[in-house]
C-alpha cells in the first residue's frame, strides 16, 4: 500500500506505507456493483489517507480524487470515471448508499469511502493548486503525516516538537534541496523503512540510517558467525531471516 503525499512542488514526493495495521472490511449485506457505478454519483471521503472523490453525473461520468490535509487540497488525479474504473475490484456499497468500498486488483487492502454532502471547502474551485513556497510545502508535508501517520507514539516522536525544530530552517527563498534535506531530517528518527522520499535530484529512505538497525544487525551477525552452513552473511540474511518474517 502506497500513499503520494499532496506535495505542492512536483519535484518532490513522499510515499509511505502500511499507515494502518488493520484491513477495512465491508458487511456481508452491502451489494456488489462492480459493473455500474451510476450510484456513486456524489462526494466522497476516504477512511484514512486523506483522499476526496467526486463523481459528476453525465456521459461519460467524470471524477476528480484530491489529497487532503489542514494545509492544503490538491487535484491530483481526474478523467472519466471509466480511468478510475480501472484496476479496481470488489466494489461494494451499503444499503442507504452512504458508502462504499473497494480493492486494486493485486492488492489485498480494502479502502473505504463516506459520502459528504459537498466538497470540502479548501477543495472547490479545483483546490489550493501548486505552490513553489517552501513554507506551504513543509507544511503540507507535516501536515499528511500528523493527520495520516499510525506510529508517532511506537516510534517515541514527538510531531510538534519536530516541526517546531525543523520549520524555522526554511523560509521563502529556501531551495528545493534546502527542502529536502529539512524533510528528510526531519522524518530520519521515525526509522521507518516504509517511508521514503523520492526527487529529481536525491532520495530518501526511513531504513538508511545506521542508529535504527544497531541491535537487530549485531543480532544478525551473531547468528551468522554461530552457524557454520552459510560462509556469505547476506546469502544467510536471505536463507534464513526473510523466511522466518514470511513465517511469523
Amino acid at each position: 500500500m502506497k500513499i503520494r503525499l499532496p506535495l505542492l512542488v512536483p519535484l518532490v514526493i513522499l510515499g509511505f506505507f502500511a499507515l494502518f495495521p488493520c484491513v477495512v472490511k465491508a458487511n456481508h449485506s452491502d451489494t456488489d456493483i462492480s459493473a455500474n457505478l451510476d450510484e456513486l454519483v456524489g462526494i466522497w471521503s476516504s477512511e484514512g489517507y486523506g483522499h476526496i472523490v467526486a463523481i459528476q453525473a453525465g456521459s461519460p461520468k467524470q471524477f476528480q480524487r484530491y489529497e487532503i490535509n489542514e494545509a492544503s487540497c490538491l487535484l491530483v488525479d481526474s478523467g472519466a470515471l471509466e480511468y478510475f474504473h480501472q484496476g479496481v475490484t470488489h466494489i461494494l456499497r451499503n444499503a442507504d448508499n452512504t458508502r462504499f468500498t473497494y480493492m486494486l486488483s493485486g492488492n489485498i487492502t480494502t479502502y473505504a469511502y463516506q459520502r459528504l454532502d459537498q466538497l470540502p471547502e479548501p477543495c472547490r474551485n479545483g483546490g489550493t493548486g501548486y505552490s513553489a513556497d517552501p513554507l506551504v510545502n513543509f507544511d503540507a508535508f507535516w501536515s499528511t503525516f500528523n493527520e495520516q501517520y499510525a506510529f508517532f507514539e511506537q516510534r517515541a516522536m514527538d510531531w510538534i516538537a519536530a516541526r517546531d525544530t525543523w520549520r524555522p530552517q526554511l523560509h521563502s527563498g529556501s531551495s528545493d534541496e534546502d527542502l529536502f534535506a529539512v524533510l528528510s531530517e526531519m522524518v530520519t528518527p521515525l526509522c521507518d523503512a516504509h517511508v521514503e522520499l523520492a526527487s529529481d535530484f536525491d532520495s530518501f529512505n526511513g531504513e538508511i540510517n545506521p542508529s535504527c538497525w544497531g541491535d537487530l544487525l549485531a543480532h544478525i551477525f551473531e547468528e551468522f558467525q554461530s552457524q557454520d552452513q552459510y560462509s556469505d552473511p547476506f546469502e544467510f540474511f536471505q536463507m534464513v531471516f526473510i523466511p522466518s518474517v514470511l513465517s511469523t
